[in-house]
């Protein structure tokens, strides 16, 4: 919803119902900046990645205001694991390459390992990004949202862990 001028500086009224820290009050702006500020990719990782990451982190820190910034949020950072794996591996990565084949490409090379126990990376990964690029009633708690971007950070960063 489209907010109206003298209520642009308050908590979006889902964000004022979601309870911050001591699990009773409601999530402050401070407590929400905490939490994306904690996400950080190592200095390895391209200064053009980490311009993107941090939009998202930036959509992410703003969906106090406005809860639908989220999506905004969720979405920049899958199109920064993109851009971190077309940029680490180079000319493997084909302009025509889909998100699934260059995360199948990135575990072939070794830049990501697979996770115990779940699904293939490329394909949990490529099945969260779809779910959340398409239109849909859900709505997803800001820590969700947040897990979200620490998945996002934690595969870039093992993108960049080897050189």
């Amino acid at each position: 919803m489209f907010k109206r001028l003298e209520t642009i500086w308050q908590a979006d009224p889902y964000v004022a119902g979601t309870t911050g820290r001591d699990g009773t009050a409601p999530l402050t702006l401070e407590e929400q900046h905490d939490w994306v500020a904690s996400i950080q990719l190592p200095a390895q990782v391209p200064a053009e990645v980490v311009r993107s990451f941090d939009t998202a982190r930036n959509a992410f820190l703003y969906a106090w205001f406005s809860y639908d910034l989220s999506a905004l949020a969720e979405g920049q950072a899958f199109r920064t694991v993109e851009l971190a794996l077309r940029l680490r591996l180079g000319a493997r990565a084909h302009p025509k390459d889909t998100f699934a084949p260059l995360m199948e490409k990135a575990v072939a090379d070794g830049f990501l390992k697979e996770l115990a126990g779940g699904p293939p990376l490329a394909l949990g990964l490529r099945m969260m990004r779809n779910d959340r690029a398409h239109p849909s009633s859900t709505v997803l708690s800001p820590a969700l949202t947040l897990q979200t971007l620490e998945l996002c950070a934690a595969v870039i960063s093992q993108l960049y862990a080897s050189p």
